[in-house]
């Protein structure tokens, strides 16, 4: 059985500013381990966690 978790990181800046990463929890590995991803944004975070319970990869960088 898959599992995910997302949460919200805020982050206060030295400037005043704020920033949010996404982290999703989740087991959906080929050996069911626990795993941690961190996305710039919620709509990223989201897809991740689709494709990951779909079965598909995470997309490669580069």
């Amino acid at each position: 059985r898959l599992g995910f978790t997302l949460y919200e990181h805020a982050f206060l800046l030295h400037d005043g500013s704020e920033i949010s990463l996404w982290e999703i929890e989740h087991t959906a590995t080929p050996d069911g381990r626990h795993m941690c991803e961190v996305y710039a944004t919620q709509d990223e975070a989201r897809a991740a966690m689709q494709r990951r319970a779909t079965g598909r990869s995470r997309p490669s960088c580069g």
